[in-house]
């Protein structure tokens, strides 16, 4: 049996309903019935800290959120102040940069 009818055949059982593959009706459930909910909206702090914590500047800060630019930059320095083991490690990978021409993923 060629490999890609065999995970069709192995996933299919999960498409069906208990009932029918008791019955042995076994009809696949609809697709709309498989789909996922909505995403909901992340909150205001949780955008905020992970956009610094991926690496947005004082100026992209500045721009997305729509603050002076000395307002972001006080923002990202607290940040950091919060997490020295965050700038520590940037600080190091700048430096293999540096030095290596790249880093190690």
């Amino acid at each position: 049996m060629p490999a890609a009818h065999f995970a069709v055949v192995l996933t299919l059982p999960i498409l069906m309903r208990p009932a029918q593959l008791s019955a042995g009706t076994c009809w696949p459930l609809n697709p709309t019935s498989l789909l996922l909910p909505a995403p909901q909206p992340k909150q205001p702090t949780q955008v905020l800290n992970f956009s610094i914590a991926y690496g947005k500047t004082a100026h992209g800060l500045s721009k997305d959120w729509k603050v002076s630019l000395d307002e972001a930059k006080e923002t990202v320095k607290r940040w950091y102040a919060d997490r020295p083991e965050v700038r520590r490690q940037g600080r190091g990978q700048c430096g293999a940069v540096a030095m290596n021409g790249g880093i190690a993923s």
